[in-house]
């Protein structure tokens, strides 16, 4: 994954093409938040093996979020987006706050799952992943909205 930054004019409207990384980031994970939400939904009868691959897939989804957040981070979400749209400021400052977090739920949800009930287990990755869903959905609805209504242009 590479970084896009540019310098803005203030003058200029967004350009957000630098953003194109992050939007094909946000759905290269579907795939694996769907095979995980997959697990939970069909509960097995056999809990370890369930519970490993639950623990292998969470691992590499926090992996590739981790490597993800560094990167958007110094993208133009977060370095132009608030230089043009500062509306948009406060909301990005808490998405950014959100990247430590979520790594760590995504890292601790499993935590203690052998001695739980599989429904339970199941519901806490749910909840974990619906958090994962929302936050890039709300990243990516700040990139459209600042290229759509604030008037920018990709050519």
């Amino acid at each position: 994954m590479t970084a896009h930054t540019r310098t803005v004019s203030q003058d200029s409207g967004p350009d957000l093409s630098c953003c194109e990384d992050t939007l094909e980031q946000h759905r290269s994970f579907n795939p694996l938040i769907e095979a995980i939400l997959l697990r939970v939904v069909r509960l097995p009868d056999e809990k370890d093996p369930w519970l490993a691959d639950l623990t292998k897939r969470l691992s590499q989804l926090a992996e590739l979020l981790g490597a993800h957040f560094a990167d958007e981070e110094l993208s133009c979400l977060f370095t132009d987006i608030p230089l043009q749209c500062p509306h948009h400021a406060e909301k990005l400052e808490r998405l950014k706050g959100e990247h430590p977090m979520l790594i760590e739920r995504l890292k601790t949800v499993l935590d203690g799952g052998e001695a739980l009930d599989m429904a339970v287990v199941a519901g806490r990755v749910q909840r974990t992943i619906a958090q994962v869903r929302r936050h890039e959905a709300e990243e990516t609805e700040i990139i459209l909205e600042s290229f759509w209504d604030e008037g920018g242009s990709s050519e």
